[in-house]
């Protein structure tokens, strides 16, 4: 059994302090830890919600949104349920490429003003640019977060495709954050803001629509997540660099990554 309790107490004060400044003014997003937080439960086996985590291993059908909107990410197909896993201290959800991911609804928001940040760990692909987020729906198609096997980390803003130049070992941790503020993208790694340029892989493929996605970026067979993911959030609206900051060094934390 897990000691989710103490690593809930542990970690409760900074995690409430980002949460708050993040959404105290009812910002609209969603904020994913995979742990019991604040003592309580935060991750179930059945998309229902009913039959709790408790041990290393388990499949997660339900992950619970840590700020005040309640967008819950789940997966109802017992077979594409990411699996919690907990080592060297440290808890997150492991991704198999083959078919895992979760979906949560989407929401209508800024599309000139949002950010994506992710904790995770991109392990070697069997497949070529693996996903590990999508958002798409009326009025917004942000597909954030794929890496091809260089390394090069790509943002996908409406219909134009931004990437950096090789940032990403394969196999290491990073906290990634994908913005987009006043219309203008820019991607920033490890709490280092990264220089990018337009193009590559524009290809859309089937989006799924009006859903958010973990481990994946659209309804395909190809390009999902092999490794795992420590913490996501995604909020619209304006962002400062002193909230990028505290992102980076909570997700830094609960990660390992050393900033």
């Amino acid at each position: 059994m897990l000691n989710f309790g103490l690593i809930g107490r542990r970690r409760s004060d900074p995690l409430a302090a980002l949460i708050a400044q993040l959404f105290g003014n009812a910002e609209q997003g969603a904020f994913y830890i995979p742990r019991v937080v604040n003592g309580v439960q935060s991750l179930f086996k059945d998309a229902a919600g009913t039959t709790p985590v408790t041990a290393d291993g388990d499949p997660v059908g339900k992950m619970l949104d840590q700020s005040p909107n309640s967008i819950n990410a789940s997966q109802s197909v017992s077979a594409e349920r990411p699996v919690y896993t907990l080592a060297n201290g440290l808890d997150f959800l492991l991704f198999d490429e083959v078919d895992d991911r979760m979906l949560f609804p989407f929401i209508a928001g800024d599309a000139d003003n949002f950010v994506f940040s992710i904790a995770v760990t991109p392990e070697v692909a069997i497949d070529s640019n693996p996903r590990y987020f999508g958002l798409v729906g009326t009025g917004i198609n942000l597909q954030c977060g794929y890496i091809n096997d260089s390394g090069i980390i790509f943002t996908r803003v409406a219909n134009t495709t931004y990437n950096t130049g090789s940032e990403v070992v394969l196999g290491n941790t990073y906290v990634i954050s994908h913005i987009v503020q006043n219309g203008i993208p820019s991607i920033r790694i490890n709490a280092v803001n990264k220089n990018f340029s337009a193009g590559g892989d524009p290809t859309a493929n089937s989006f799924f629509s009006n859903t958010g996605v973990l481990g994946a970026g659209y309804e395909s067979t190809s390009n999902k997540l092999q490794g795992k993911i420590h913490a996501a959030l995604f909020r619209y609206g304006s962002i400062t660099e002193s909230q990028l900051s505290d992102i980076d060094t909570y997700f830094a934390s609960v990660a390992g990554v050393t900033l």
